[in-house]
C-alpha cells in the first residue's frame, strides 16, 4: 500500500471513530447552553402567610428551557427556609422561569399548550414539533397533565384518530346489525320450511 493510500485510510478511520458512521449528525454538533438564575436571599416569605423564614441551606435545580434549535438548561439556585409560622416546617423559594418541582420551564409548558389548543395539533405532532424545533423530548402523559392543569382540552384525540369510544359504538352497531340479519334469515328459512311441509 502506498503512503498516500495509507494517509487516506487514516483520515477515513478518524472520521468514522467520531460517531461510528463516518458522519457527524446535526444534533451532535449542537452544544447545550446553560443559563444561571438565583433566588436565595437570607430570608424569604412563607408562600401561605407571608411570614418570613430564615434560610437554612441552598439547593441547585435544573430546568429545561426553550430556544430554537438549541438545548438550553436553566441552572437555578434556590433557598430552603425554616418557617416561623404554623403553615409548614420548611419551604423553598422559586425562580420565576419555572414552578416548583417541575422539570420544564413555564415557556415550554406554554408552548405545548398553545400548539394543542391554538394550532390544533395532536399530542404526537406536538412531541415531534418540540423535538425538531427545540430538541426537547416530552411524553404524551406530560402533555395531557399540562392541559389538565390549565383546564384546556385538545380539539381532537391525542393520536389524531377517532376516539376508542366511537370505535366501540360503531363495532357494537355492526354486531347488532349482523345479529338482526342472522335472525331475519332464520325466520325466513323457517317460513319456507312450513310452506314446503304444507
Amino acid at each position: 500500500m502506498s503512503t498516500s493510500t495509507r494517509e487516506q485510510s487514516s483520515v477515513v478511520a478518524n472520521r468514522t471513530s467520531r460517531n461510528g458512521s463516518g458522519t457527524v449528525s446535526a444534533s451532535s454538533s449542537r452544544e447545550s447552553r446553560q443559563v444561571y438564575r438565583s433566588n436565595a436571599p437570607r430570608t424569604f416569605p412563607c408562600p401561605d402567610c407571608s411570614i418570613r423564614g430564615r434560610r437554612v441551606r441552598k439547593r441547585i435545580l435544573e430546568v429545561i428551557d426553550l430556544e430554537l434549535h438549541n438545548r438550553v438548561k436553566i441552572v437555578g439556585t434556590v433557598g430552603v427556609y425554616k418557617s416561623k409560622c404554623d403553615c409548614c416546617k420548611y419551604f423553598t423559594s422559586e425562580i420565576r422561569e419555572a414552578s416548583k418541582g417541575t422539570e420544564y420551564s413555564n415557556r415550554v409548558r406554554d408552548e405545548v399548550v398553545r400548539l394543542v389548543t391554538e394550532e390544533n395539533l395532536t399530542y404526537e405532532l406536538v412531541r415531534e414539533r418540540m423535538n425538531e424545533d427545540f430538541l426537547i423530548t416530552i411524553s404524551i402523559g406530560t402533555i395531557h397533565n399540562w392541559l389538565k392543569e390549565r383546564g384546556a382540552s385538545p380539539a381532537r384525540p391525542a393520536s389524531g384518530r377517532r376516539s376508542s369510544g366511537s370505535s366501540r359504538s360503531r363495532q357494537a352497531s355492526r354486531n347488532g346489525q349482523s345479529s338482526r340479519q342472522v335472525q331475519g334469515g332464520r325466520r325466513r328459512g323457517a317460513k319456507r320450511s312450513q310452506r314446503a311441509a304444507s
